[in-house]
């Protein structure tokens, strides 16, 4: 079990506060880790919806390889939450 996880489940017994002390975790890592569960959850779907879409293409089209899967990615015009984060630190480093 996760300890934030732990935390949760029994932060109506005590603060949370006392059980960051206890287990040896930031109260503030904890509440960031909370705020975080609905990016997780978005990421986690995204990623099943992504994994439906190679099945979908692998199984119209048993072509492999790079050139076909750069064919079919360069009509896709969403990108990955991450991949922007990886373009903007690119830019500003210039």
């Amino acid at each position: 079990m996760n300890r934030f996880r732990f935390v949760a489940d029994h932060s109506d017994a005590y603060p949370v506060k006392r059980y960051a002390r206890f287990i040896d975790i930031a109260h503030s890592s904890y509440y960031a880790w909370v705020n975080g569960v609905p990016m997780r959850a978005a990421r986690a779907a995204a990623d099943v919806e992504l994994a439906q879409q190679i099945r979908d293409i692998h199984t119209v089209d048993n072509t492999y390889g790079r050139p076909a899967d750069h064919r079919r990615d360069q009509s896709r015009t969403t990108r990955r939450p991450t991949d922007l984060s990886q373009t903007d630190r690119t830019d500003h480093a210039r």
